[in-house]
Parts: C-alpha cells; sequence; structure tokens
C-alpha cells in the first residue's frame, strides 16, 4: 500500500500530517512525496520524516513546477504498492484509516477505489460541526447507487469524491493515467474507477479536513446565491469537450458487447450536455430540446434536474 503526498509550500501543516501517517494501525509500505519546488521549509520536514519513519520514503523536488494534478501524476506512477492512497499536505489521518481501506479492499476483488467521509475542521484541527460529504451535497440516495455497484451513474451527474479521502488500486493505472487536460485528478481517477470497476464510499469521517485561507478547493458551506451564481455561470462547453475525452479513453478500452454500455452512457450524456449548450444559445432554437432532455429524465440523469434546465432558460 503506498501513500502519494503532493507538497507546495505546505510546512505549516505538513508535520501533522506527516504524524498521523506514520501512527496508523496498519503503516504504509512506502510514503511517496513529490514537492512541485517548495520556497519554504516543507523539504526540511519531508527529509527528517524520511529519516526516522520504520517504511520506505521516496521523495523527490520537481524541475519545474507542475500544479497540483500534474504533480499527483507523478507521484501516481512512481508508487509500487497494490493500492494507491492520495493525501493532502495539510490534512489529519485517523489512526484506522489505512486498515479501514485495507479492509474493504481485501473484502471483494472487483472493489477498485474507495472514499470515505471527513470531519471539516479549522486551521488548529478543531471541528467546524459539519462533515465533508453535507458540504459536497453526498445524500443517502447516491450512496445507495454506489454500494448496489452502479458508481458509474452517479459520477456522470457530478463527482462526489474528494481526492483527500481516496484510494484506488494500482491495477488501474494503466487506464488512469495520463490525466487529460481540464480534469482535476480525483475527479478523473474516481470516474474512471466507477467505469471500469466498482467505487464505494465508507460512511466513516477518517480525516480531519482542515480548512485555512490557503486551501486550493476546500469546504465551505454555499450559501444559496452562491449556489445558483455557480449553477448560471457553469461552462457547459468545457464540460463537453471534457466529456469527450473521458469518451475516447473508454472507447479505447471497452471492447465487448458488456463493456460498450459503458461508453454508450458517456456518449448519452455529451448528447445531453449539447442540448443544454444550444438552449443557453439560442432559446427560441433550443427550448424544444431543453425541454425533450427535462421529459426524458436527461436533466436529472447528468445535471441537477429542474435546476440546471431553469438555469439554462435563464442564461
Amino acid at each position: 500500500m503506498s501513500v502519494a503526498i503532493c507538497t507546495y509550500n505546505g510546512a505549516k501543516y505538513l508535520e501533522d500530517q506527516l504524524r498521523s501517517i506514520e501512527q496508523q494501525s496498519r503503516p504504509p509500505d512506502e510514503v511517496v512525496v513529490f514537492d512541485d519546488r517548495s520556497t519554504d521549509s516543507t523539504i526540511d520536514i519531508v527529509t527528517a520524516f524520511a529519516s526516522r519513519a520504520s517504511f520506505e520514503v521516496h521523495w523527490r523536488i520537481n524541475p519545474q513546477n507542475l500544479g497540483t494534478t500534474r504533480n499527483f501524476e507523478a507521484a501516481i506512477r512512481r508508487c509500487a504498492g497494490d493500492v494507491v492512497v492520495l493525501a493532502d499536505q495539510d490534512d489529519f489521518w485517523l489512526p484506522h484509516k489505512l486498515e479501514r481501506f485495507e479492509q474493504e479492499f481485501l473484502a471483494r476483488h472487483e472493489i477498485g477505489c474507495v472514499f470515505t467521509d471527513a470531519e471539516v475542521t479549522d486551521g488548529h484541527l478543531e471541528s467546524l460541526g459539519y462533515n465533508l460529504w453535507s458540504v459536497t451535497g453526498f445524500c443517502r440516495r447516491e450512496y445507495a447507487r454506489l454500494q448496489e455497484g452502479d458508481g458509474l451513474a452517479v459520477l456522470l451527474r457530478r463527482n462526489v469524491v474528494t481526492g483527500a479521502t481516496m484510494a484506488f488500486r494500482a491495477g488501474l493505472r494503466e487506464m488512469v493515467l495520463p490525466i487529460p487536460d481540464g480534469w482535476v485528478h480525483d475527479e478523473w481517477i474516481a470516474v474512471m474507477s466507477a467505469s471500469l470497476s466498482k467505487i464505494v464510499a465508507i460512511d466513516e469521517m477518517l480525516i480531519k479536513y482542515r480548512q485555512h485561507s490557503g486551501n486550493q478547493i476546500g469546504a465551505v458551506k454555499k450559501t444559496l446565491a452562491a449556489t445558483v451564481k455557480r449553477s448560471l455561470s457553469s461552462n457547459l462547453e468545457s464540460d463537453v469537450a471534457k466529456t469527450k475525452t473521458l469518451l475516447a479513453r473508454l472507447d479505447a478500452r471497452c471492447g465487448d458487447r458488456n463493456e460498450r454500455s459503458i461508453p454508450q452512457r458517456v456518449q448519452e450524456k455529451i448528447l445531453h450536455l449539447q442540448a443544454r449548450v444550444r438552449l443557453r444559445e439560442s432559446l427560441g432554437a433550443g427550448l424544444w430540446k431543453g425541454f425533450r432532455e427535462l421529459l426524458l429524465g436527461r436533466y436529472s440523469k447528468y445535471s441537477n434536474g429542474l435546476r440546471s434546465f431553469v438555469s439554462d432558460v435563464c442564461c
């Protein structure tokens, strides 16, 4: 089991994260740290960790700044374990996280990816009174769909997986890498895992998900106004392009008759998004197609239902 950590000027919180990894009831077989040219004391912390750890620690400084997704891609390539566990530099793991992951992967060979809930905390790891899934809106219906084995249905609609809480089998790496432009690493790994295997949600808070001024994405509760604004400003053309790259990757992998249903579902999402783009471009020309998508249930299947339809009309 390999842990992949990507660092960049993370000295303020990195020691806490590394200590939580050292204290795992099931230690990792190795930790791979790729630093994206930090200018603080991050490397000093990593080298001290490598010298005292009871397991292998492999680290490097990138020759040039790669950014988060490309840095994770490079770190994942270096991992030698049968399971790759992603870790952010500023969180804190509960002691039984890796043990719990291992239990899931050993229980069912068809599971390709797992992810968990998290306790959202402030910079001092004090609870903010809510959990990660409540922020992402991951609901019981979606949870049940995943546990039933149809994770692709959930992830074609939206991403519900946060990278800091996920792990996947290294056997998927050949299809997962390289990560296409426009995709964030956790979103891409999750949807590919759901396409090629089963993805499971563990209904436990196995990390403390730290919120601070330097978060790249974060887990802050959004107001209704912010939700509406985001819906109206969504870039559907970008979503079409992203989904086409997913289809191309799956077309190269899914060859037999049973597997062909997977790219067919992705193609259906592309057609849905294109209908939404048409509606936003021209209410007169696109309204019928929009109504058709609504009546066929594709707004609920691939978007946010009636709310997305209303947003498209308003746009």
